[in-house]
């Protein structure tokens, strides 16, 4: 550093920025390969976590700019995609070969559920407004709702309720209506499907008065306003709405 001698800044493979001296510190950490997805902590603000092809799940803490928690998936995999439950306690995690994890986030990190739910990458992960129900989708086309059980009935966490077909790429944005009882859903080849999140039929009816607990979906008739004229898909590539909508 200039004025300053025996004291360097270094750029490492793994994304990270270090201050190298008598006490080398990281100034700022980083992902090692491109990030895939980011998702907010609805209880703690504050708190975030990203995926990346490095094969690791970051939890970061946005007061501070630093990580809380760095994490491997294992297995070989990388993380494509997360989302926190509603309470904020657990992670649910989409992984690259098709499965799923869920982690206790607080206190501690803990995996609690492992399960192999398509062929092909998962690209979104979603819990249900009530936290009861989890909806993964991806490469495969398909969409799948899982319901949380009992505990003092069953040790596995979560079991499949519905399977939901009828897209003709892959899934890459997905939204719980504000009750529950609905899913949307898009798709490459931007086709916006709605299902019934209990039996996994196709809803044809029109849901543009539905209240919608997330909007991730690039189209639909309360996102309308955000394609300028004579654009196309590749002009947008993700959307969030703030939680107040405001």
């Amino acid at each position: 550093m200039p004025g300053n001698t025996g004291v360097f800044i270094a750029g490492t493979y793994a994304g990270d920025v270090w201050e190298v001296d008598q006490d080398p510190c990281i100034l700022l950490y980083g992902h090692q390969g491109d990030l895939l997805d980011c998702a907010t902590n609805p209880h703690y603000p504050h708190v975030f976590a990203t995926t990346s092809v490095s094969g690791k799940v970051a939890i970061w803490n946005a007061a501070t700019h630093k990580p809380i928690r760095i994490f491997p998936v294992g297995g070989g995999t990388h993380a494509t995609c997360v989302a926190f439950s509603p309470d904020g306690k657990q992670l649910l995690v989409g992984l690259d070969n098709g499965g799923l994890k869920a982690y206790e986030f607080s206190p501690d990190t803990k995996q609690v559920w492992w399960f192999k739910a398509f062929d092909s990458a998962v690209d979104v992960v979603r819990y249900s407004p009530d936290g009861i129900c989890i909806a993964a989708a991806g490469h495969d086309r398909l969409i799948d709702i899982f319901i949380q059980q009992p505990q003092q009935q069953s040790e596995v966490p979560w079991r499949r309720l519905v399977r939901c077909s009828g897209h003709s790429s892959a899934v890459k944005h997905l939204d719980w209506s504000a009750d529950g009882q609905c899913i949307q859903s898009m798709d490459q080849a931007y086709e916006l499907l709605y299902f019934n999140a209990s039996t996994g039929q196709q809803l044809k009816s029109s849901q543009r008065d539905t209240a919608w607990a997330s909007y991730t979906c690039l189209l639909g008739f309360p996102v309308m306003g955000i394609w300028p004229p004579d654009s196309d898909g590749t002009d947008i590539n993700s959307l969030d709405r703030s939680p107040a909508c405001d």
